[in-house]
């Protein structure tokens, strides 16, 4: 399974661990930092690639919203992972 997943740089080094756990279950993931919005093009194209998306969302970016339509748009399982506490 291919697992695109996007993470914000609140939480970095749980972010970091999520895939190194997919890749271990055998799945292929492509892992980047949201960071500007400027970047979303490349990454809708590079969602539409995965099979499901995981979204790590500890900041609330304006553009976070858009991301997650565009993959349910998609009609792709989207995985939201959010934690009240700090590392």
């Amino acid at each position: 399974m291919r697992i695109h997943f996007f993470a914000t740089k609140a939480h970095t080094e749980n972010a970091k661990k999520i895939p190194q756990i997919l890749k271990k279950a055998g799945c292929h993931v492509s892992f980047e930092f949201l960071e500007t919005e400027k970047r979303l093009k490349q990454d809708i194209a590079d969602e539409k690639k995965a099979d499901a998306i995981i979204i790590e969302i500890a900041e609330e970016p304006s553009f976070l919203a858009l991301r997650i339509a565009s993959v349910l748009n998609e009609k792709k399982p989207v995985l939201l992972l959010y934690s009240e506490t700090s590392p």
